[in-house]
């Protein structure tokens, strides 16, 4: 045999050590650059014949395209690939298991100077020290022989892994809440092993959650804000499922490297990689973590007339994998049975106003301007009639399904004023288990009822609260005169007496769910502490008070400042100066009977409707009571719930989600 082109020494190790410094795939341009020369024979009878073609060096001219210049013979070849040595010319097999390289051409006129041009694929087994083409309507069955040279042997690419569907089931994946949405259905999911000759997978991943303002693409409006003020997480976690996760590799094979996209970036896994990517081993199952920016995430406008956030294709996640990107042939496959998105934020807020009062309220007096400006989710649209605590826990039970449902979410706070803290009682002990709250906030809420409520159901039935004192007379006095209708007796105020709050709370306590956390919050009118409990209409801000009630606005207009202040500073001394006495358990048997505070716990503080001591809830109730507004910090029964408290109340909220909600 001889040599025709072969690749000087030199040049050999150059290309040699070039291919060791490139990683991964060994390709046939790198096997034509390093390893092979062409050799001429012609053989005929196991005998040398003298040539009946010229081949020169085997040249790469792209990746895998090689051109082989023929000259000197006309007639028209086909070059085959054989499986055993020259002498064997008769016999042409394709892609046979044990050659290196698998390829038939089409008929090639050859002339001086012809180039022929030919793709080469690895195949499975190394490549042996001689190998044949055949050149059967050549003169001569003439032969051109591949032999090695000296140097790196090539190893050839495995074939593809098996495909098909993964042959074990897949982990069962966590059960999705309003805090961690899963999808383990649908396009891209439970497909076949999907190889980098398939399309990209593509997963859609919906949030239906309202967190706050978004723009039509979902794209979250106060991101920063909401991410300052501590009501959403930074970061959400996004968890992949994935089959055969080949990390590993192979012999001189990239890696499996499947590419992770969410909405059209390259995520970052929680090690920092700059490109995220699937991580696991071949055969099993692997869950793969990466972290998601918050304001990289699409959410949803809230639903409205108690339907969940409307579902825009515009809103929709979308999660897309490039399958086996370290390898340009069909190598490592993988397949996706979920996908599930974790995030933390705060769970939105349900206001709930007090009696004969009205939503409005709440922005009035600054709360919920104040939890808006805090990006804290609420709602204020509650409407409650002034009617009995029974009627309005009923009430409340067919209205905040609904708003829940606008949100998108499977738990929420409530925060109540006055009686709307009882309503609320009543709905958690009677009404609750479709959605779970996680705290009750009430602020100034009569727990134990209220002495003026007494005293208001004992004058209309009795013209007057007798064997009661030179205190009760005074209020009666006042009552009369001042024609406000704060004694007024209605619906709603006669479940406010003490009587009633105690057959309440035993009825209503170890009711409410476990994990619903009870905070409770009353407040002092009386500012600058003054000893006798005079009010001043500015200084202890009375103001709020008079604008709240259409009829001591009247009274208000008529008798001016200094009357509004008597009136008040009777009410006050007398809540903190009495204490109902019950007897019996019975509604007002006899007219009421009030009794030093000294002597019967019930009186103190109060913020001219309630006291303290009936804001912080029945014994044994397992409320938490959290610091009242005292002092010059107090509040009376309306302004309990300005921006100050507000901000104090937030406080809690996010307190209690940290044990219970959505930063649990």
């Amino acid at each position: 045999m001889s040599e025709i082109g072969t690749i000087t020494r030199p040049r050999l190790k150059r290309e040699l050590a070039a291919q060791r410094a490139r990683p991964g795939r060994l390709t046939p341009k790198d096997v034509g650059r390093a390893c092979l020369a062409i050799v001429l024979a012609g053989v005929l009878g196991g005998e040398t014949a003298s040539a009946q073609c010229e081949a020169t060096l085997l040249e790469p001219i792209e990746d895998d395209a090689f051109v082989l210049t023929l000259n000197g013979h006309n007639a028209s070849l086909t070059f085959r690939w054989i499986s055993s040595g020259c002498g064997a010319t008769d016999i042409a097999i394709l892609f046979p298991p044990s050659v290196l390289f698998s390829h038939q051409s089409d008929p090639v006129p050859v002339s001086a100077g012809v180039e022929a041009q030919w793709t080469f694929e690895f195949n499975e087994s190394p490549m042996p020290q001689e190998w044949c083409w055949s050149v059967p309507h050549a003169p001569q069955q003439a032969c051109f022989t591949v032999a090695t040279i000296p140097g790196a042997t090539p190893t050839p690419t495995p074939a593809a892994e098996p495909g098909g569907f993964p042959s074990k089931p897949a982990p069962t994946p966590l059960e999705a809440t309003d805090r961690r949405y899963v999808v383990d259905s649908g396009p891209g999911l439970n497909t076949t092993c999907q190889y980098n000759t398939d399309p990209d997978i593509i997963i859609h991943l919906p949030i239906d959650r309202y967190l706050g303002p978004v723009d039509q693409f979902g794209w979250l409006q106060n991101a920063a804000a909401q991410i300052s003020n501590g009501t959403l997480a930074a970061f959400a976690e996004l968890k992949i499922e994935a089959w055969d996760v080949d990390a590993g590799g192979g012999v001189l094979v990239a890696p499996e490297i499947d590419k992770v996209y969410f909405n059209g970036v390259p995520l970052q896994n929680p090690l920092g990689a700059a490109n995220g990517i699937l991580t696991g081993q071949g055969g099993q199952w692997s869950e793969t973590r990466f972290i998601v920016p918050i304001s990289w995430v699409r959410f949803r406008e809230r639903g409205v007339n108690g339907q969940p956030p409307p579902d825009d294709p515009l809103q929709r996640n979308e999660i897309k994998i490039d399958v086996d990107t370290g390898n340009t042939h069909k190598v490592w496959c993988t397949s996706i049975a979920s996908v599930s998105l974790s995030f933390k934020a705060i769970s939105p807020v349900i206001l709930v106003h007090g009696n004969g009062s009205d939503p409005g309220f709440w922005s009035r007096q600054g709360f919920a301007p104040t939890l808006a400006g805090l990006e804290v989710p609420f709602d204020d649209s509650v409407v409650l009639d002034e009617t009995s605590i029974e009627q309005n826990g009923w009430e409340l039970g067919q209205v905040l399904p609904g708003i829940v449902e606008e949100f998108g979410v499977d738990r929420v706070h409530l925060v109540a004023h006055s009686k709307g803290g009882l309503d609320s009682r009543e709905f958690l002990a009677k009404y609750g288990g479709a959605f779970e709250v996680v705290s009750l906030v009430t602020l100034s809420t009569p727990h134990r009822g209220v002495g003026t409520a007494d005293f208001a159901l004992s004058r209309e039935r009795f013209g007057g609260a007798f064997n009661s004192g030179i205190q009760v007379n005074v209020l009666s006095l006042a009552a009369a005169l001042g024609r406000s209708g704060l004694f007024d007796v209605t619906d709603g105020r006669r479940d406010l007496t003490v009587g009633h709050a105690g057959r309440f709370n035993r009825e209503n306590v170890g009711k409410v769910a476990l994990d619903t956390i009870i905070q409770v919050i009353g407040a002092d009118s009386n500012t600058d502490n003054d000893f006798l409990g005079r009010l001043d209409y500015t200084d202890d801000n009375l103001a709020a008070l008079v604008s709240e009630s259409p009829d001591l606005a009247v009274f208000h207009q008529a008798a001016g400042d200094f009357a509004v202040q008597n009136l008040f500073s009777i009410v006050y001394r007398f809540l903190k100066d009495n204490s109902v006495l019950v007897p019996v358990e019975r509604s007002l048997p006899v007219p009421a009977v009030f009794v030093s505070s000294t002597l019967l716990s019930g009186g103190g503080p109060n913020d001219i409707f309630v006291t303290t001591f009936s804001a912080e809830g029945p014994p044994n109730s397992g409320f938490e009571v959290q610091p009242h507004f005292l002092g010059s910090n107090g509040r009376n029964h309306s302004d309990v719930i300005d921006p100050g408290v507000a901000q104090s109340v937030f406080g809690y909220l996010l307190e209690t989600d940290a044990r219970n909600g959505g930063f649990k």
